[in-house]
């Protein structure tokens, strides 16, 4: 618990070529209407206040988000971690164009302020048209989806104003990967991490995809009685925390296998969507069949409780048969769908538990 004015000792932030001392950041305000510049002086008002918690909310993949609040001291150990990890230096400059009611957005303004880093601020939308930038950046964290479509306007040459491009908030599907395959992997990060961990516990190098996730120092992690991740780190107060993602670990590293709250229970055995999209993928890939979005999602049935259904956004090429080549028998899926959009969360993940409610009224099409 921070004690009375001791807001007064956090570090200042040097934000867009200014350097925002804790007084002036207390009375700052946004310059214009817009969400992501009204959240971050929202931000900067309620961390240079005797507020020793900031409020967010969880991404909400398996259901209403979550109000959870977080102690600033946790928030600062989480950015040391990152800066220690990327070797960030006092006067490196980073880039924040992610929203900062989100804990992505946010660390950004806390690794900053912790690590004296020269941080510019531009708004999430339309990031193509900042090119070229004026300047080079060491660091940058921004959603998959954010990076697609500088890929797509710019092809690789934006990369060449970073030196460090940490992607998080969601996984990369299918066809971002493939075309994330054209950029420099050297520089591209994955991230690992919930908004009940202050961003990252884990990072994984874009270069070596099947490697699985390495845990940052000072992250213990464990699996309980159900295969969940356990973490515990001065992220946690050093606290054991329980997460609903399935993982599987191997010294230290980690590999997702999907969110407990996402298993299919299908005649009795459980069975992880993510898992069957990846083997999917997998047998696709080695069939030289390009990739194309699709889930793996269930619906009810009366013998097997629920039965596995493949669904996309077109009609499918291939016969369902085919799609099932290499999938173990309770893995097999019996029914084809096509949606018109896959549902998705605010922060662009696929809603599970929403797609089922739209199969519910959707007619399967012929395998």
């Amino acid at each position: 618990m921070h004690g009375f004015g001791s807001w007064k000792l956090f570090p200042p932030i040097f934000l867009n070529g200014r350097l925002i001392s804790p007084e002036m950041a207390t009375k700052a305000t946004p310059s214009s209407d817009e969400n992501w510049e009204v959240a971050l002086f929202a931000f900067l008002n309620r961390w240079y206040s005797e507020t020793p918690t900031m409020e967010f909310f969880t991404s909400g993949t398996t259901g209403a988000p979550k109000r959870i609040e977080l102690s600033k001291d946790v928030m600062r150990a989480s950015a040391r971690q990152t800066i220690s990890f990327f070797q960030l230096e006092a006067g490196s400059r980073a880039l924040l164009c992610i929203n900062p009611q989100f804990i992505g957005g946010a660390m950004m303004l806390v690794r900053a302020m912790e690590g004296g880093l020269h941080l510019d601020a531009v708004a999430p939308q339309n990031l193509s048209e900042l090119f070229p930038l004026n300047h080079h950046y060491h660091f940058v964290a921004m959603a998959p989806l954010q990076a697609e479509k500088l890929t797509q306007q710019l092809g690789r040459s934006w990369t060449s104003s970073f030196q460090h491009i940490l992607l998080g908030g969601t996984g990369i599907s299918e066809s971002q990967q493939t075309m994330f395959e054209q950029l420099p992997a050297e520089k591209m990060w994955m991230g690992f991490g919930m908004t009940e961990t202050s961003s990252h516990i884990a990072l994984q190098s874009l270069s070596n995809l099947s490697k699985g996730f390495q845990l940052l120092p000072g992250i213990e992690a464990r699996t309980n009685e159900e295969g969940c991740l356990q973490v515990r780190g001065s992220i946690t107060e050093n606290k054991w925390l329980s997460t609903n993602d399935l993982v599987e670990l191997k010294s230290n590293l980690l590999t997702f296998l999907g969110r407990i709250d996402d298993q299919i229970n299908s005649g009795g055995v459980k069975i992880s969507p993510l898992q069957v999209e990846k083997m999917i993928l997998a047998n696709l890939e080695k069939r030289s069949i390009p990739p194309f979005e699709f889930a793996v999602s269930s619906v009810k049935d009366d013998s097997l409780g629920e039965a596995l259904v493949f669904v996309s956004q077109q009609k499918l090429a291939l016969k369902l048969k085919e799609v099932n080549v290499g999938l173990p028998a309770y893995n097999n899926l019996k029914k084809s769908y096509v949606v018109k959009n896959f549902p998705l969360n605010d922060q662009g993940k696929l809603n599970r538990k929403q797609l089922k409610v739209i199969l519910e009224s959707c007619l399967p099409t012929t395998p």
